[in-house]
Formats: structure tokens, C-alpha cells, sequence
């Protein structure tokens, strides 16, 4: 007896890690959510768009063509000599200058002069006038007025990346680990879109209709009481909210 009962106790310590790590498990439906909702970030972010990655990496957002003006007005907080942080640089393709095998340099469509002009990573296919592109550049060099972008990286690839990272700290979150707000908010925002999902939401069989009915629910009626209702099932899950104690509150914004 003692035997067996010593023998039960090992197998409940050994499930112990296994059960506390399973904090909240999204069902099927609330994992679709999440995932269009990433989705669209990588291709938001991809071209050049505002988004939850670019915030939390710390990365604006900058159209070149606005960058253009900004500079025409000479060196201002708006058109700096240097850069602090990398920035999020997209347009159109102008010209293209160098070839794929010494290094492509862009120069983006601009109205007035001077035209920004950035170098593609190396990794990257030829560019072609009149491309759409997007670039995660973290260096600055302004010569002649003419701002000049390196140390430049895919967008697309910047996001792959990106989400990866934000996956894992989204795992963690629904673990109960302690999470970066912005990270919880997303979460907590995806669980409430799916409680607001009409019957035919699609997801998770239907990825496209499913992002379509994500999409509908960030102005329906009865976020308030659906904020409400997935605290209080997180909370009894065991997940960590401790960043809400301060007076701002979750479901509001991105």
C-alpha cells in the first residue's frame, strides 16, 4: 500500500510542471484568431505599415516620399543627420543603381528632390522600377542634403522573424509567465475577438473568411462584457495579469 501510494505521488509530481505550464489552452477557434491576427502583422509590417512588431521592436514607420520633404525643408527632428534607432522605410522604386553582384542601391519616388536613396541587402532579389518595397534600415548617412539609408534588411524577413519571437512570448503568456504588455494585450484581444465571432466565422478551416470576421468584430458591440468574461477565465486559469494592476486596461487599442 505504501508502495503504491509512494508510486502515485512521483506520478503527480512528475505531471506537476506539465499541468502548471498549461496555464490557459486556447481551443481551435481561439488559435485561428491569433493566427490571423499574426498574419496580417508579417504583411502589414512587409509593406511597410504601422503594426504591434514595429511597436515593439521600437522601429516607425516612414514613407519615403515623406521623408523627401522633410528633408527639402532642411535638417530637422523630422529629417535627421543620423539615426537612434532602425526605421521602417518603404516606397516606390525610382531607379536602381549598382547590379545584384557588387550591390544594388534604390533610389524611391519622390515629388521634390532630394530622393532617398537606400542600400538592398544582399540577400535580397534585384529590384525593378516601379516596386513597392519595404526595408528595415538602421543607418543614416546625409550627404549633399541627400539622405542615404544602410544596413538595410528585408521587411518581410524583419517579420518572420519578428513574429517567431512574439509566438514564443504569446506561449508564455498563456503559460501564466510574466509577458510584456503588449504582448498580453494582443492576446487578451484575440480571445475576445473570438468570443465575438458570428456562427460563420470560418476559422480555423476558412484562414481567409476567418480574418475577414476578426476583422468585423474590432467595432461590434459587447467588447466591454467580453473583456470582462476572458479576465475573469484567464484569471481563474492561472495566467499572469499583474501588468493590469496600474489603471490601464486591457481590449483597449491594438
Amino acid at each position: 500500500m505504501i508502495a503504491l501510494m509512494k508510486k502515485t505521488c512521483a506520478l503527480i509530481l512528475a505531471l506537476l510542471p506539465a499541468l502548471a505550464a498549461a496555464a490557459y489552452v486556447p481551443n481551435p477557434t481561439e488559435k485561428a484568431v491569433l493566427e490571423a491576427i499574426l498574419r496580417a502583422e508579417i504583411e502589414t509590417f512587409s509593406e511597410g505599415g504601422g503594426t504591434l512588431i514595429g511597436e515593439w521592436m521600437g522601429t516607425p514607420a516612414v514613407q519615403a516620399d515623406v521623408l523627401s520633404e522633410a528633408y527639402a525643408a532642411g535638417a530637422s527632428a523630422a529629417a535627421p543627420m543620423s539615426l537612434d534607432r532602425p526605421v521602417l522605410l518603404s516606397g516606390t522604386v525610382a531607379k536602381v543603381e549598382g547590379d545584384a553582384k557588387a550591390g544594388q542601391w534604390i533610389v524611391f519616388d519622390s515629388v521634390m528632390p532630394p530622393a532617398v536613396r537606400a542600400r538592398l541587402p544582399a540577400q535580397r532579389a534585384a529590384a525593378r522600377p516601379g516596386a513597392e518595397i519595404a526595408l528595415v534600415c538602421a543607418k543614416l548617412e546625409v550627404a549633399q542634403g541627400v539622405p542615404t539609408m544602410t544596413s538595410c534588411q528585408d521587411a518581410a524577413a524583419v517579420a518572420a522573424r519578428k513574429v517567431a519571437a512574439l509566438r514564443a512570448s504569446l506561449d508564455g503568456f498563456h503559460q501564466g509567465k510574466p509577458t510584456n504588455i503588449r504582448v498580453s494585450t494582443l492576446a487578451i484581444n484575440a480571445l475576445i475577438s473570438a468570443s465575438l465571432l458570428p456562427a460563420d466565422h470560418g476559422c480555423p478551416d476558412d484562414m481567409a473568411r476567418c480574418a475577414e470576421a476578426v476583422k468585423a468584430t474590432h467595432h461590434l458591440a459587447g467588447r466591454e462584457e467580453a473583456l470582462l468574461a476572458t479576465v475573469h477565465k484567464l484569471k481563474a486559469a492561472g495566467v499572469d495579469l499583474s501588468a493590469y494592476d496600474t489603471p490601464r486596461r486591457p481590449g483597449r487599442g491594438r
